[in-house]
């Protein structure tokens, strides 16, 4: 493995400052239309996609009259933005952190151009130093919570020695939260230092067990991993997942299945000494192959944005740098075949090397040309890079891929010191608009997009994948569009940017096309689902799709969550079998599969659960429950012991009024096998042979 010399001392800073949705008349207008729908159908029309050749667009900052307040960013090289629609009424709501003695600020989204503060009324208008933000369903509820991030850069005063700079607000009512920073285990950090100074937070699910882990880490600091217990608790297993340990310049995390084997993996921009790319080793670990897949530079990486830019179907990404010759932005195109990773930084060659001092980034469409542009915001406390403007490179197609820097006719060269940068469609008028946070006094941006000319009139689709489990944003998703002869692919993320964070949905720019051939959404567990002939100019909610069955390990990738257990075999074609080997821990968490199925009637007499299955082993607690769709919650049904070599049938009854979807039918079962004794002498497997969900009308 050759890498790059790691330079060995940290620069001085100053520290002062499924169906056919093609004719639905709900689905027809261009303005803030929502559709659902499941299932899979096949092909669909053709249609045209061409990339502009000139800026058609105007950004128009109008944040104030938005009803956007005044805001201080604690101090130091940057603050985040979090966007997401928190109370889940369709529109894009934002989440700021403030310095310290200031309140954190909630911004509801309204609905007709105007947002709301309501952070005091919410309980989120902390007094701490607050640095950056993620929405995250934590707990599985469906509710978005809110964790919260700082440090101690900078200060000088004693009022930030042994404070929590770590928080999490859990949602438990309608835009009601409360601290439960405590309970979640988050009650000691390492040792934060005026010279530490925190990145960026990623959220993802590492071992495929349905709930979202945490990522966050320092700069002149460590990486930090915590693992989501499920019970409102994590573990911090930065150092046994091997990412944690070593003192580096951590900026910006993104979560992306790199090598589409089904788990999650991650790139982390490192500041000064070489990127990581960490590969999920599928036990809880991770090597690092940053070097191998040729990502591995050792400039000053801090942003990171994650896009289709060349429309070749699979997704690349953008790294912010200083600019300084030979440094300079990447540019890494996707060169990867299978799960052989393979990047080359195309930067130069398609004219977004240079952003000058460059932080927070992001991919958008924002002409709905089909082809995604790049903004990169700038800045740093003294010249020549105080008076940095602003970037936009608007893609210009072709083959290879080229920008043009068109900064100033879209009306995005401001100066200001930039810190964060996302691409949100505030309004919801099916064009991305862009936040952007201000350093150094500089104050938060809302700019609207606004189409001129034939851009005015080009055509867009937005998805919201969703799912029925605990990642009902179903984060780690992809979702592919293709429309004519090309394709086009979107990333549903949990953190990106710099110290930013975007909605979890898919937005397409379609051009003149009013319609998609078809939408494919590739959920966390390795499933599929299709829907042909959509319609365009709406923003459409896909459900994953039900009726899973347990033919084989791969249609199970994600609903196995086997905590550190090892392996999983396919026994044959018809059983799933798990066999985490020799376990001498009986604490340790259990394996679970989740059997997901939609009924022909949403609201049955009764309901029963029958599972079959097989085993060869003792010491085993199964565990069986029904998914409560009033509380959000798991009901466990019944409780058995396994013994040894025995097939097992047991039926168990739910609740058709708690555990039956309302309009859909669907039902969720979970199936949960843990060890009780304190040593296995060898190794054992449970066999699933099937799952029959019964009914009476």
């Amino acid at each position: 493995m050759v890498r790059h010399p790691k330079r060995t001392q940290w620069p001085r800073v100053d520290t002062t400052g499924g169906l056919s949705h093609a004719a639905q008349p709900e689905c027809q207008s261009r303005r803030r239309t929502r559709c659902w729908a499941i299932g899979t159908v096949a092909a669909g029309l053709l249609a045209a996609v061409t990339s502009t050749a000139a800026a058609q667009i105007q950004f128009i900052e109008n944040g104030k009259e938005r009803g956007i307040l005044a805001y201080q960013m604690t101090a130091g090289m940057g603050g985040g933005v979090a966007a997401a629609d928190f109370d889940d009424d369709g529109d894009i709501d934002l989440f700021v952190p403030n310095a310290q003695g200031v309140p954190d600020q909630l911004y509801r989204n309204l609905g007709d151009g105007q947002f709301e503060e309501i952070a005091l009324e919410a309980g989120l208008a902390s007094l701490q130093r607050s640095r950056v933000a993620l929405w995250f369903d934590y707990d599985g509820d469906h509710r978005l919570d809110l964790f919260v991030a700082s440090d101690c850069f900078a200060s000088q005063d004693q009022r930030c020695v042994d404070v929590m700079t770590l928080r999490l607000y859990r949602q438990v009512a309608d835009a009601q939260f409360e601290d439960v920073t405590s309970q979640a285990g988050f009650t000691e950090d390492l040792v934060i230092s005026p010279g530490q100074h925190r990145g960026g937070l990623c959220a993802a699910d590492i071992n495929n067990d349905g709930y979202l882990d945490l990522f966050t880490g320092l700069w002149a600091g460590q990486a930090r991993v915590f693992l989501n217990n499920r019970d409102g608790s994590f573990a911090d297993i930065s150092l046994s997942c091997e990412i944690g340990g070593s003192t580096a310049g951590h900026w910006q995390p993104i979560a992306h299945d790199f090598d589409h084997d089904g788990w999650m993996d991650l790139f982390w921009a490192i500041d000064f000494t070489a990127n990581h790319l960490w590969l999920n080793q599928r036990s809880s670990t991770f090597l690092d192959v940053a070097a191998q897949a040729g990502v591995d530079h050792d400039w000053t990486d801090m942003g990171v944005a994650m896009g289709d830019y060349d429309n070749d179907g699979d997704l690349d990404f953008f790294v912010s740098e200083f600019f300084d010759q030979p440094q300079h932005n990447l540019l890494y195109r996707n060169d990867s075949s299978g799960e052989d990773l393979a990047f080359t930084d195309v930067a130069i060659q398609a004219g977004v090397d240079n952003a000058a001092f460059a932080w927070g980034a992001t991919f958008l469409d924002c002409d709905n040309d089909g082809w995604l542009d790049l903004a990169v915001t700038n800045g740093y406390f003294y010249e020549p890079w105080l008076s940095d403007q602003s970037r936009f490179f608007l893609n210009q197609g072709g083959d290879p891929v080229t920008f043009a820097d068109v900064s100033a006719d879209v009306g995005f060269d401001d100066v200001h010191w930039g810190s964060s940068l996302i691409a949100v469609d505030i309004d919801r008028d099916g064009d991305p608009d862009l936040v952007q946070t201000c350093n150094a006094g500089g104050r938060l941006r809302v700019l609207e997009n606004q189409p001129v000319g034939e851009a005015a009139n080009n055509h867009y689709l937005v998805i919201k994948p969703r799912m029925h489990g605990p990642n009902h944003r179903a984060i780690g998703a992809t979702v592919r569009a293709m429309v004519a002869d090309r394709t086009m692919l979107r990333l549903i993320t949990a953190g990106t940017s710099f110290l930013g964070q975007e909605p979890a949905e898919a937005m397409f720019g379609l051009g003149t096309s009013d319609s998609v051939d078809s939408i494919t959404v590739n959920w966390p567990d390795g499933t599929q689902t299709t829907l042909n002939n959509v319609a365009a100019d709406q923003v459409l909610t896909v459900w994953h799709e039900d009726g899973v069955t347990p033919d084989s390990v791969d249609a199970f990738r994600g609903f196995l969550a086997s905590g550190t257990l090892a392996d999983v075999l396919e026994s044959d074609d018809s059983d799933l079998c798990y066999e985490p080997g020799i376990v001498l821990d009986p604490t340790e968490a259990p394996v679970t599969l989740d059997f997901t199925g939609t009924l022909p009637n949403d609201s049955p007499a009764s309901l029963d659960v029958t599972i079959e299955s097989s085993a060869n082993t003792v010491g085993l607690e199964l565990t069986f429950s029904f998914w409560n769709y009033n509380t959000n919650s798991w009901d466990v049904v019944g409780t058995e012991s396994q013994s040894l070599d025995v097939d097992m049938v047991r039926t168990f009854a739910g609740t058709p009024a708690d555990h039956v979807e309302p309009g859909t039918g669907a039902v969720m079962t979970r199936y949960e096998v843990r060890q009780t004794g304190p040593v296995f002498l060898f190794p054992w497997a449970d066999c699933v042979d099937q799952v029959v969900w019964t009914t009476t009308n």
